[in-house]
């Protein structure tokens, strides 16, 4: 190996005699290096929740505002809200509308308004990253996941401890086919 060179997200490696490159990312090679404990928790920015007043009028303005439809209503019972998707490249956007005048999104929009809820973090093992946030000191609002909408387990972290930002820990169930 006769040059290394390093860039912002990769290191290129060029063996002269063989003329030979090799190109690792920086995450990749950080990966394959360090323990499993050590390695990044939270996979991606999953979706970030808007809460709105009305469905009816809030799709028409994001497929428009997103180019694209909205993929998915649904109605998570348990919370009170009905959902509804849209798919920005590897994120969603979700809108939430409340069903219930004493729903946390009715409560939410007549103390804020409608905007941003949540912003919300696929991760691998729900439980183990509960479990290290706990331990982190942050205060999670369940004690154990429980059914979201689109397919997930999920879990909020008090925004008090991230800043007044509400977090939502999401991970995707499997489905029996």
């Amino acid at each position: 190996m006769n040059e290394i060179s390093e860039g912002e997200n990769t290191i290129i490696l060029y063996f002269r005699k063989s003329k030979q490159v090799c190109i690792w990312t920086v995450k990749l090679a950080l990966t394959c290096c360090l323990p499993l404990a050590l390695q990044q928790k939270m996979l991606k920015v999953e979706h970030i929740g808007i809460a709105v007043q009305s469905l009816a009028e809030s799709l028409p303005l994001f497929e428009k505002l997103l180019n694209t439809p909205c993929y998915k209503i649904e109605e998570v019972e348990s919370e009170q809200v009905r959902t509804a998707f849209f798919a920005t490249g590897v994120n969603k956007i979700e809108l939430l509308e409340s069903t219930s005048p004493e729903g946390v999104i009715a409560r939410y929009l007549a103390k804020r308004g409608e905007g941003i809820h949540h912003i919300a973090f696929e991760v691998q093992d729900i439980e183990s990253e509960m479990k290290r946030l706990a331990g982190e000191g942050f205060e999670l609002l369940q004690e154990k996941p429980k059914r979201g909408a689109d397919n997930k387990l999920v879990c909020f972290l008090h925004p008090k401890g991230t800043k007044n930002v509400l977090v939502e820990l999401c991970q995707e169930v499997e489905v029996n086919k």
